[in-house]
């Protein structure tokens, strides 16, 4: 054979075989650094648990929101957190940053297209990949005239705080410059064959990026406690509905206490006060607390 014709089998061969042992490498470091600096990090252990366990629970499934958008964008967001932290193991940064930014869009765009008053046709067409996914920015437009995104921003500038840090994750997806591009991430490698180059990982990144995981987590909890307020406080759901239970939009007393300390500081006030005068949190709080306990029926 002609190796004329091989050339790119035998690159795919040769990266897959580095990759391969550069995957593994970089994921045993990894995990010894977050093992040292980061066992008992309580903003870091409740993110995880978030992401990992609570997540799809945060979002409403009343008919009316699964008519419009079922799962699916709060499921895709998902695994984007999840990929986000598999890629930060392995050393691949910007793909890291990449996943956290569609994370946070996707979250954005479930909501934009839930609270839409013209989103049901579209939304339905955008789960057929048939209209685009709205604009971060159209996304946050649509929310500033929205109720309680409205009043934190009047007093808090919520959405200057979002942008900031969606801006921060383009920053890395875009390469903003040599500080954001492999040689500073990763230090570069400057033995590496070219085209078939390594990542090594780098702890300052490492700190760089779990900060930045945590943030973005914060930021999707906040937009989701704005759009869904009863997860702010526990419900007792298996004693009301037992296995027959919503299959989300609430949290239980264990849940919603650990969740709340992912609010950030300056927000703390703000949803502190929501929790107890919201129409819609007392609306629903009232109408679950009547049901009789499933144990009484």
């Amino acid at each position: 054979m002609n190796i004329d014709n091989r050339i790119a089998i035998e690159s795919f061969i040769a990266k897959g075989n580095t990759n391969t042992k550069s995957v593994e490498k970089n994921t045993e470091q990894t995990i010894k650094y977050l093992e040292k600096k980061y066992c008992e990090n309580r903003i870091l252990n409740e993110a995880i648990r978030f992401s990992d366990l609570l997540f799809i629970d945060a979002f409403k499934a009343d008919l009316e929101s699964l008519k419009r958008i079922g799962f699916y964008p709060s499921t895709e967001a998902q695994y984007e957190l999840e990929f986000s932290i598999k890629s930060l193991l392995t050393g691949n940064y910007k793909s890291s940053a990449d996943h956290m930014r569609r994370a946070l869009e996707l979250v954005l765009a479930a909501i934009y297209f839930s609270l839409d008053n013209k989103g049901e046709s579209k939304a339905k067409k955008w789960l057929k990949s048939k209209e685009s996914t709205p604009a971060f920015s159209k996304c946050i437009n649509l929310l500033n005239n929205k109720p309680r995104f409205k009043d934190i921003n009047k007093t808090l500038f919520w959405s200057k705080d979002l942008k900031k840090h969606y801006h921060k994750l383009c920053d890395y997806v875009h390469v903003k410059g040599i500080n954001k591009g492999y040689r500073i991430l990763n230090l570069g490698n400057s033995s590496a064959t070219s085209g078939n180059r390594v990542l090594p990982i780098n702890e300052d990144t490492i700190d760089e990026f779990i900060e930045l995981y945590q943030e973005t987590v914060q930021n999707i909890l906040v937009v989701l406690y704005l759009y869904n307020p009863i997860l702010l406080i526990g419900m007792p759901m298996e004693e009301k509905y037992g296995s027959a239970a919503p299959v989300g939009g609430y949290f239980n007393d264990i849940q919603a206490n650990k969740m709340k300390e992912l609010i950030p500081e300056k927000y703390k006030d703000f949803f502190e006060h929501l929790a107890s005068t919201d129409e819609e949190v007392l609306e629903l709080k009232n109408e679950v607390l009547a049901l009789p306990d499933v144990s009484y029926i």
